[in-house]
């Protein structure tokens, strides 16, 4: 499966770790005004600000998100590809 790469923040960091799986939800969090994407890996559901053009996020894809390993996780990159 061909992956684009949609988001980079452009940062370092010495900690980071992946999580991957199907995108199953997009939703809006009005009180923080952040547009998220939910994806499950088959274990678990995580959420995920869509800090990027949100026409690459499709229910259904496949995402990957590189994030630190802090309490509060930072996202530094997300590639999308077709569900295949």
């Amino acid at each position: 499966m061909k992956m684009v790469l949609v988001y980079n923040a452009k940062r370092k960091a010495r900690r980071t770790a992946f999580a991957e799986g199907r995108i199953t939800r997009l939703y809006f969090l009005p009180y923080e005004g952040e547009h998220m994407f939910e994806i499950d890996d088959g274990r678990r559901r995580s959420s995920w600000p869509r800090s990027s053009d949100s026409t690459w996020f499709v229910v259904g894809w496949h995402a990957r998100i590189e994030h630190t390993r802090d309490e509060q996780p930072e996202v530094l990159k997300i590639w999308i590809g077709e569900a295949a």
